[in-house]
């Protein structure tokens, strides 16, 4: 069975960099797993509005393409990532930013 998971939160400090930001624990942090994604799906769950530092993070077990934004499409090839089979991306976004993920 093919699995994406996406985690939206708050980053506890940008200013450091590194390659995957540090959510915060609480409250505004949220999580969605698929499961099954041959066709485009899109997240229920979207970027907190709460902290300053929104950010998303996806773990993949299947190679995927990943788009995030307020209306994501991962079918259009000008707005998406590619993500490797077992990698993990992290990348800032906008309050109330969604994800889409489809098999690439």
């Amino acid at each position: 069975m093919a699995v994406a998971h996406i985690i939206f939160g708050n980053a506890l400090d940008l200013s450091k960099g590194g390659s995957l930001p540090t959510l915060y624990v609480d409250a505004d942090m949220v999580s969605e797993t698929f499961t099954s994604f041959a066709t485009h799906q899109e997240t229920a769950i979207v970027a907190p509005k709460l902290g300053s530092n929104p950010v998303c993070v996806i773990a993949c077990d299947t190679a995927i393409y990943v788009a995030i934004g307020v209306t994501p499409n991962a079918t259009v090839a000008t707005s998406r990532l590619y993500m490797p089979a077992g990698s993990v991306f992290g990348v800032t976004c906008k309050a109330g930013d969604k994800a889409s993920v489809v098999a690439a």
